[in-house]
């Protein structure tokens, strides 16, 4: 899962170590969606793909304050988002790939602590990530909050704006036209995350 790599640099943070090897479980009632707007009015759509479990390698680079990620991927089916609306669910899914491009692929590369903007409760994180949408790739960064829970529990957050058109979809028009969506969406994560070290290196 991408998003459960961040939550590493905390540990890394105030170690000495090189690097670790973890495995993760994402819990059920963790959320990923995409919110929108129209000419009308404003829509978000859930999805519903199901949240993954397995391992990740994660390489710390001490003197740049740098976690650095291989093979950390979160696949989300684009046929899983969910509006609450028939013509629009058909029409936004195919707009963002259809069965051509039947997956949203996020790539995390790297993380960033600010340790300037630690408090208390959270810390907060910069995140490249890699995103392909509709067979167009694009990287970009991505602020996120992290809290931790009880024992190795972790409440991770964050969103990031992108437009349609740069991945080259042409915002979907439902209502034969009538409606038009807007070429900016909103993607928020909603992450609860249990993590555990199987072996540092």
């Amino acid at each position: 899962m991408l998003f459960i790599a961040m939550i590493n640099l905390a540990f890394f943070a105030s170690s000495n170590s090189e690097g670790g090897f973890y495995a993760y479980h994402i819990h059920r009632e963790s959320q990923v969606t995409i919110h929108g707007s129209t000419n009308i009015n404003s829509f978000f759509c859930l999805s519903e793909s199901h949240m993954p479990r397995g391992f990740i390698l994660a390489d710390f680079l001490p003197a740049e304050n740098v976690l650095q990620f291989t093979d950390a991927q979160l696949d989300l089916m684009v046929s899983s988002f969910d509006c609450k609306n028939r013509l629009m669910n058909k029409d936004f899914q195919n707009a963002l790939g259809g069965k051509d491009n039947p997956y949203i692929h996020i790539r995390l590369i790297e993380t960033h602590m600010h340790d300037e903007h630690k408090t208390s409760n959270a810390d907060y994180l910069t995140a490249v990530i890699e995103i392909l949408i509709n067979g167009v790739s694009r990287t970009t960064e991505v602020d996120v909050e992290l809290n931790q829970g009880d024992g190795y529990t972790f409440h991770v957050k964050g969103s990031k704006k992108l437009r349609m058109s740069d991945f080259n979809i042409d915002p979907p028009s439902p209502g034969f036209g009538l409606v038009r969506v807007s070429d900016v969406i909103d993607i928020h994560f909603n992450l609860i995350v249990e993590t555990s070290m199987i072996s540092q290196y």
